[in-house]
C-alpha cells in the first residue's frame, strides 16, 4: 500500500488542524493577533486534503484500469452467461479448465484462440 493510499496523510492532516485550532482558541482567549496566520495555515490544510483526496482518485483509477487490462473474459455455452478471469490464470498452461459462476458447468479451454 503506497503512502497516499494509506490512512496516514490524513491523520496527519487531522493532528494539524487540531493543533491549529488549539491555537485558534488561544487566539481567541488571550487576544495574539494571528487571525491572519491561522487562516493562512487553514487554507493549506484545506489544499493539502483537497489534493490528497484528488491524489487518491487518480491513483483507485490507475489500478481499476490495470486491474480491467488483465482481465479475459469468456461467454459460458450453456446458459450465456459472461464471466472474467485473470491474464496470469490463463496463460498458465495450454489447457484449463473453467467452471461457469452461473450455472456450474465446466468446460477445457485452449490458451490459443482457434
Amino acid at each position: 500500500m503506497s503512502f497516499i493510499q494509506s490512512r496516514l496523510p490524513y491523520g496527519i492532516i487531522f493532528i494539524w488542524a487540531c493543533i491549529i485550532f488549539f491555537f485558534t482558541l488561544w487566539d481567541i482567549f488571550y487576544q495574539k493577533e494571528w487571525q491572519q496566520e491561522l487562516l493562512a495555515v487553514y487554507g493549506i490544510l484545506l489544499i493539502l486534503a483537497v489534493v490528497l483526496i484528488f491524489l487518491r482518485s487518480v491513483h483507485k483509477i490507475d489500478e481499476t484500469a490495470s486491474e480491467e487490462e488483465q482481465m479475459v473474459y469468456y461467454q459460458c455455452p450453456s446458459c450465456q452467461e459472461i464471466f472474467s478471469i485473470s491474464k496470469s490464470q490463463r496463460d498458465a498452461e495450454e489447457f484449463f479448465t473453467l467452471t461457469c459462476p452461473d450455472c456450474g458447468k465446466t468446460g477445457k479451454i485452449s490458451t490459443t484462440p482457434k
